[in-house]
């Protein structure tokens, strides 16, 4: 068994043999407020930051591509969410700075610019929620990073407590992105479930998946880890291989997060 898929099976066991304590990933508010982040998960929280609170969320992520086509570094992954209203938040995503390395060529360079806003569906204080999340990115980055048009995309994203143990979300996304001058449909939805581990410790199983209209389907297992320094503050760890042909190899990456 190779290094990726050894390091997926260790954080399975561990993921089902810990002492379970109050559901920590599937995003239901607590009765402490505290902090719900879009990361290190695919999957999006489906409630919205506090009313005129400024939420900060970044990390890297590292990808060893299929075989031995190379691998890909993306930092700092700057998610910036601020509460407009009691059920709306804007959403900006700064540009990342993509240094890659595919079948021998270097290259480096930011992409593009991710400007929306979640508007949540659900009520405020229930064990379940819902929320849309529209969105465009902004032709901000380099030739080789960004496709030179608008591109829209919209995710409805949902969550539920299983129980006080467990709860488990998802979300359904569309995007049109450009490539070689042509607009093609993107289907990505996820599946995570999360417990926490302790009062400050959770962790999620998620699969992930996209369907590009012109084929070469990806399917994702994705594991992490997150502490809770504080309500306001939280620190995160995951890893995770691709299932299908066209997934990468493995991937890793860590961040941090803030709420002011």
């Amino acid at each position: 068994m190779n290094t990726p898929r050894l390091l997926a099976c260790i954080g399975l066991v561990a993921f089902c043999s810990l002492a379970p304590q109050p559901a920590r990933a599937g995003d239901a508010p607590k009765e402490a407020p505290e902090i719900l982040t879009d990361r290190p998960d695919f999957t999006e929280t489906s409630f919205v930051v506090p009313l005129h609170r400024l939420q900060f969320e970044s990390g890297f992520t590292y990808t060893d591509e299929t075989g031995d086509s190379g691998h890909l570094f993306n930092f700092p992954e700057i998610l910036l969410r601020y509460g407009f209203g009691r059920r709306t938040e804007l959403r900006v995503g700064v540009p990342d700075f993509v240094s890659s390395r595919l079948r021998g060529a270097r290259g480096d360079g930011f992409g593009d610019l991710y400007l929306g806003f979640k508007q949540q569906l659900g009520p405020p204080d229930a064990a379940y929620g819902f929320a849309l999340i529209p969105a465009v990115t902004i032709p901000t980055g380099s030739d080789r990073f960004s496709s030179g048009e608008v591109d829209p995309e919209i995710v409805f994203t949902w969550s539920r407590d299983l129980s006080e143990k467990w709860s488990v979300g998802g979300i359904v996304g569309f995007a049109w992105p450009t490539a070689g001058g042509d607009r093609s449909l993107n289907v990505f939805p996820t599946v995570s479930f999360g417990r926490s581990l302790s009062d400050r410790w959770g962790t999620f199983l998620e699969w992930a998946a996209e369907f590009p209209e012109a084929g070469g389907n990806v399917h994702l297992l994705h594991h992490g880890y997150t502490y809770l320094v504080n309500p306001n503050t939280q620190l995160d760890l995951h890893f995770g291989f691709g299932v299908s042909r066209a997934a990468p190899d493995f991937f890793i990456g860590a961040g941090f997060s803030t709420r002011l």
